[in-house]
């Protein structure tokens, strides 16, 4: 009985190290978030894909990459133009004086957290 408690505990010890080592490995700099690795890689060990199967899969995550990206930059040109048209619709309303200290507000807000001082969404004019 003790010799089962023994290789079990042990078994857990070695276990609970590859599982640290792993997760160390896995970090990705910044903020300390988890690093998934290659996609297919891992879905071909998880999965016990065939060569053809992970080349099919590495197609098809490619492809909903490309179709994820072209989504966030329609989405942040819209973002974009609502943040212009807030702009225009303020500049009408506020004085010249309240204007500069809201576009000072706005620069304060946007660069807050962000490493360098780089706004959230530099590829806005306004």
């Amino acid at each position: 009985m003790k010799k089962v408690i023994m290789t079990l505990a042990v078994l857990m010890l070695a276990a609970t190290s590859a599982q640290a080592q792993t997760s160390s490995d896995d970090t990705r700099a910044g903020k300390g978030g988890k690093h998934r690795g290659d996609p297919v890689a891992r879905l071909t060990q998880a999965l016990d894909l065939s060569d053809d199967q992970a080349m099919e899969v590495s197609v098809i995550l490619e492809e909903s990459r490309d179709q994820h990206r072209a989504i966030q930059e329609s989405v942040q040109a819209e973002h974009c133009a609502v943040r212009q048209n807030t702009h225009d619709q303020l500049s009408t309303v506020l004085t010249e004086e309240q204007m500069t200290k809201f576009e000072q507000m706005k620069t304060r807000r946007m660069n807050r957290g962000r490493h360098e001082g780089m706004p959230r969404f530099a590829n806005c004019e306004t």
